[in-house]
C-alpha cells in the first residue's frame, strides 16, 4: 500500500477520519457527482502507484522470527529473477532487520551489496531499537543499502490523534511541532565500523495503509508505525527515480539513486546525522538532484 497503493475510500462528512484530514490537510473531494451526496473521497495512493510488485515471502503467518539465511535466500532469489528469469526487478524493499556481529561484512550485508552491483537498489529499515547509538540492524547496515529512519509528520500524527480520540483539534495539542520529528525508537548510527547510518528519514509514524490480518479480514486499513512504514516510502521514491532514469538517464545506477535521495533530503533541525541521515525524504528534490548529477 505505501509503495504502490492506488485506491480510495468513501467516508461521510461526519466521519472522524474525514474531519481530521480536512482539519490538517486539503479537504477530500465530495462524492455527490458519483451519486453519494454527503460523502467524500479519500484517495489512498502509494509513492509509486504504477509500480509492479513481486512478493517474496520470508516470514511465517504467525509473525515469528526467521534465520538470516532465509532473508539471504530471498535476496538471492530476487537477483535471479532479474539476471536469469528476465523480470524487471529494480528495487528490493525490506521492512525487516536483525542483529549483526560484523556491520557491513556479514553475509546478509554482502549479498545486499551484490544486488546493488547488478542494478537493484536495496532499501532497508534502520530498525526500532533507538535512541541508543549503533543500533542500526542488518541489512540496513550494508554499505550500499539505503537505510531508513522513522519520522513523525505533523499531518499524519495529528490526523491519527483526532481520529483515535474522536475529538477534532486535539492533534494540535498532542503534536505541537510543524516540522517532522525523528521518533525515539528509530535506530541510530553510526555502524560499529564507523560508517554514517541511517541514510535518510521518512514518515513512519501513524501511516494509514493496507493492513492484512487473515483471509477473512484481508482488505482492511490501519494506522501503523515503525521504520517498517518509513522504508516503503523511500522504496517508492526510488521506483519513481528509476522509471525516470530508464527513459532519460539510462546510465544511472542504484548508487546514483541513493545519492540523489540523500542530496534531495530536507535537514531537520535538532537532530544529527546519526538520527536522520541526510534528512527527511523529498522525492521532488531527489529527482532534481538526479538530473543535476
Amino acid at each position: 500500500g505505501i509503495i504502490a497503493g492506488h485506491g480510495a475510500i468513501l467516508v461521510h462528512s461526519s466521519d472522524p477520519l474525514y474531519q481530521a484530514i480536512a482539519t490538517y490537510g486539503a479537504p477530500p473531494p465530495e462524492a455527490s457527482s458519483l451519486g453519494y451526496p454527503g460523502y467524500n473521497i479519500i484517495p489512498l495512493f502509494g509513492m509509486a502507484p504504477g509500480a509492479q510488485l513481486y512478493a517474496i515471502k520470508v516470514f511465517p503467518h504467525t509473525g515469528a522470527g526467521i534465520p538470516e539465511s532465509i532473508v539471504i535466500n530471498a535476496i538471492e532469489y530476487a537477483i535471479s529473477m532479474k539476471l536469469e528469469k528476465g523480470y524487471d526487478v529494480d528495487v528490493i524493499s525490506m521492512s525487516l532487520g536483525g542483529p549483526t556481529t560484523f556491520d557491513g561484512r556479514d553475509l546478509e550485508d554482502t549479498v545486499v551489496d551484490y544486488a546493488t552491483s547488478v542494478g537493484i537498489t536495496v532499501v532497508a529499515a534502520a530498525g526500532n531499537e533507538g535512541p541508543a547509538s549503533m543500533t542500526v540492524s542488518s541489512p540496513g547496515s550494508a554499505e550500499s543499502a539505503i537505510t531508513v529512519a522513522a519520522a513523525a509528520h505533523p499531518v499524519n500524527t495529528r490526523v491519527f490523534w483526532d481520529y483515535y480520540y474522536g475529538r477534532r483539534g486535539i492533534g494540535w495539542q498532542l503534536f505541537t511541532s510543524d516540522i517532522p520529528q525523528i521518533y525515539a525508537f528509530s535506530s541510530r548510527g553510526p555502524t560499529s565500523d564507523g560508517r554514517d547510518k541511517p541514510d535518510v528519514a521518512a514518515t513512519g509514524i501513524f501511516v494509514l495503509s493496507a493492513y492484512h490480518i487473515n483471509e477473512t479480514f484481508s482488505q482492511l486499513l490501519a494506522f501503523a508505525s515503525g521504520t517498517s512504514m518509513a522504508t516503503p516510502a523511500v522504496s517508492g521514491a526510488v521506483a519513481l527515480l528509476n522509471t525516470y532514469a530508464e527513459a532519460c538517464i539510462p546510465e544511472a545506477t542504484p548508487l546514483d539513486y541513493k545519492q540523489a535521495i540523500k542530496n534531495g533530503a530536507v535537514w531537520l533541525d535538532g537532530y544529527g546525522k546519526y538520527d536522520q541521515g541526510a534528512g527527511y525524504l523529498n522525492a521532488s528534490n531527489a529527482l532534481a538532484a538526479l538530473e543535476q548529477d
